[in-house]
């Protein structure tokens, strides 16, 4: 099972669908069941950068890849590569079947990520690479629900939102600091092959520390919304998860692909806001 999810993960199929489960979420606290097309447009969409990232990574080391992820997309190249030709098809039909608001709203995000996707390629992104993937994968999860809303979201909701993105970024700085020696074997940059651990450990920690105190601070303040408070504690939750990978780093390196299951993994804990 261990081995399937190894191919599940590496091919980003998991973080995918985490960001449909968490629109799917978030659209249901706004009052709203997300229709299947604008669904199905972000899990396919987000599978597309993510696979598009690895491919030019793997594409970008010249040697056979140290980490199994990159391995994959450089033994599989052209069949990942017609995929992705298959994917943007079926996207650019859902994108027939979705509200005209949804699509122009999607714009900026698509615009974003091309910019994202050339910045990295050809002047390597550091410190900036985490952060700018954590908030266009937000600004996604969110696109679809936000479309279907009329007037501004509330207050408590732009609360969760930058929670997401905190975590979204503290998530990609973990992981950045499990798979240090694959980078820098493969030459590839983050934060943390440029900061190094402890410069980026600090960073982790404010951030693990800030997104507790918006947490708690949004549960003092809005404690009569009982829908907020179901999803704050399940962010809450989430951040400390977060927290257990990070202190208990010099344990769980020594269990494999372990840590991913729990990092990607908290992104379908929003789904228990159905249950309670």
């Amino acid at each position: 099972m261990f081995r399937f999810y190894y191919l599940i993960n590496a091919l980003s199929i998991d973080i995918s669908l985490g960001a449909g489960v968490l629109s799917l979420v978030l659209g249901r606290y706004l009052g709203f069941r997300v229709p299947i097309p604008i669904l199905l447009i972000l899990v396919l969409t987000v599978w597309i950068i993510y696979t598009v990232d690895h491919l030019m990574d793997a594409k970008a080391i010249k040697h056979q890849a140290t980490s199994f992820r990159h391995h994959l997309h450089q033994h599989y190249f052209k069949p990942l590569v017609f995929g992705l030709i298959a994917a943007l098809t079926i996207v650019c039909f859902l994108l027939t079947q979705v509200p005209p608001l949804t699509v122009l709203f999607g714009v900026p995000i698509s615009l974003g990520v091309a910019a994202y996707l050339v910045l990295n390629k050809f002047f390597g992104l550091t410190f900036q690479k985490e952060i700018l993937i954590a908030v266009l994968y937000v600004a996604g999860v969110i696109v679809g629900p936000f479309s279907l809303k009329s007037g501004q979201l509330a207050s408590e909701m732009w609360i969760l939102l930058i929670q997401l993105v905190l975590m979204a970024w503290t998530n990609l700085l973990v992981f950045g600091i499990y798979e240090l020696k694959e980078d820098r074997a493969d030459s590839l940059k983050s934060t943390v092959t440029v900061w190094g651990i402890d410069k980026t450990g600090s960073l982790i920690k404010s951030l693990l520390i800030l997104t507790f105190a918006i947490g708690l601070s949004g549960l003092v303040f809005h404690y009569t919304n009982a829908q907020f408070f179901k999803l704050q504690t399940i962010f809450l939750f989430m951040n400390g998860v977060l927290g257990i990978l990070y202190f208990r780093k010099d344990n769980l390196s020594n269990h494999g692909l372990q840590y991913r299951y729990f990092g990607d993994g908290i992104f379908f804990m929003p789904v228990a806001f159905f249950w309670f």
